[in-house]
């Protein structure tokens, strides 16, 4: 971490702040020391009226901030210490120590090195955590919108699957459901991009004084807070659509079990939504967005639910089978196969999507059907590795669909191009085209072929 250019600071980016704040253990964080020779500098020049002995300044980490969200603060904390010149050398190397350790904690002691810099620091104390969770919600929100797409398209996959190949359960296609994808997904993607700049730019910005960024942030984020709220309820009448289809099917009834117990519902988006409003004309910013942080926690695990059961009604359990190589142990739970079934069809998108869950899927190939909840909750976990693999693969992806996608030039409209340049240069030197009667009378036909035949 450089104070003198944060432009080359790995810190300054919410996906950076995301992935130290959330990374286990957590590593270990460095400060480059030309920055704190020039801290120490800074205070060793100071005019002989200052004061020489350090202000005690103790700090209160609000009791209600999950793990992430703390570290996320005092890190915070650290870079705008930094960031805004300040001559304490000795309080940058204290919150070092604090990070480094790992350990939540409720206080920070400080020792600053001037009265001036020990105010300023209390008074945007205040909005560190609100300014912390921001950058953790700018990159969760990204990262939402970015696999949403995906998870929406496997599981309209079942039922334009299920009208391919000639199901009686093709009625079970909402045409509502579909029409509302672009909407809700794409007003996810308009306010993330709004978040995103909006965060980046307070990320970066001097240190200033309580309240000065807390009310915009909080009316900014309730447009995201809505936003989360639509596609989580999206996913889960998703996923509970084809929950009930395979119910009609007698297919995997334990699902709808553990769909109902392990999955966040409608209900309680629509309480974290009405405590962030509460929380927000209270003006109690900091625990408004931290609910606005619970709930895109609940948007991820319904997303991850409606994954699970859009994989397993696309059959995805036989193909992890058939990667893993096992067939045994399942055949309980998995329905008997008709010898003369017919081949299934799938588009080369979801092909490619349903092959990418089942090889990062991490389960035991014993009763698969109640461990492929349990790996998509990790595989969409954004702490994991494998969450940041799967956003660039559906990235990737994406690109090179659209490329397929781009619609071919026929080979005939090339051909009438190539003549028409042709038939232009000759009328340009008065030439005229003979045309060629479509009708011929039938003795000039048959007299002409009549040797022949």
């Amino acid at each position: 971490m450089d104070a003198s250019g944060f432009t080359e600071d790995p810190y300054h980016s919410s996906a950076s702040v995301f992935e130290f704040s959330t990374a286990s253990p957590p590593p270990l964080l460095k400060i480059d020391p030309s920055a704190l020779a020039r801290l120490s500098s800074s205070s060793s020049g100071r005019k002989p009226y200052q004061q020489s002995s350090p202000v005690k300044l103790q700090l209160s980490v609000p009791d209600f901030l999950i793990a992430e969200e703390a570290r996320a603060s005092i890190l915070l904390l650290l870079y705008k210490l930094l960031l805004g010149g300040s001559s304490s050398s000795t309080a940058a190397s204290q919150l070092l120590d604090i990070l480094n350790k790992g350990s939540q904690t409720l206080t920070i002691d400080l020792d600053v090195d001037r009265k001036e810099d020990a105010d300023l620091l209390k008074q945007c104390w205040p909005d560190t955590p609100l300014l912390a969770i921001c950058a953790l919600l700018d990159y969760t929100a990204t990262s939402l919108a970015t696999v949403s797409d995906a998870v929406a398209a496997l599981s309209f996959a079942k039922d334009f699957k299920d009208l391919l190949n000639g199901s009686k359960m093709k009625n079970d296609l909402q045409s509502e459901q579909v029409f509302d994808i672009p909407r809700i997904h794409g007003r996810l993607r308009s306010v993330s991009k709004s978040v995103h700049s909006s965060t980046r730019i307070e990320l970066n910005s001097t240190p200033l004084v309580q309240g000065t960024a807390s009310k915009n942030l909080a009316s900014l984020f309730s447009s995201l807070a809505l936003s989360l709220q639509d596609l989580g309820e999206s996913s889960w009448l998703r996923a509970k659509n084809i929950l009930q289809g395979l119910a009609k099917e007698n297919k995997y009834p334990n699902l709808v079990e553990d769909f109902s117990t392990g999955c966040p519902n409608i209900d309680q988006l629509n309480s974290s939504v009405t405590s962030f409003v509460t929380l927000k004309l209270e003006r109690s910013y900091v625990k408004s967005l931290h609910e606005v942080y619970s709930l895109s926690e609940a948007v991820r695990k319904i997303l991850s639910w409606e994954a699970t059961v859009s994989f397993i009604s696309l059959d995805g359990i036989e193909l992890i089978q058939v990667q893993n190589g096992t067939t045994d142990g399942v055949s309980a739970a998995t329905p008997e196969k008709k010898k003369d079934k017919k081949k299934k069809v799938m588009g080369k998108g979801t092909t490619v999507l349903m092959q990418s869950f089942a090889t990062n899927i991490v389960i035991d190939s014993s009763s698969l059907p109640q461990k492929v909840s349990q790996g998509f909750l990790s595989l969409f976990d954004m702490k994991s590795l494998g969450f940041e693999l799967l956003v660039q693969k559906v990235k990737e992806f994406v690109e090179s669909n659209e490329s397929r996608r781009l619609p071919k030039i026929p080979k005939m409209a090339i051909r009438e191009k190539a003549f028409s340049i042709i038939a232009n240069v000759f009328k340009r030197h008065g030439a005229m085209a003979l045309d060629t009667p479509v009708f011929e009378p039938r003795e000039t036909l048959t007299g002409r072929f009549e040797v022949d035949l």
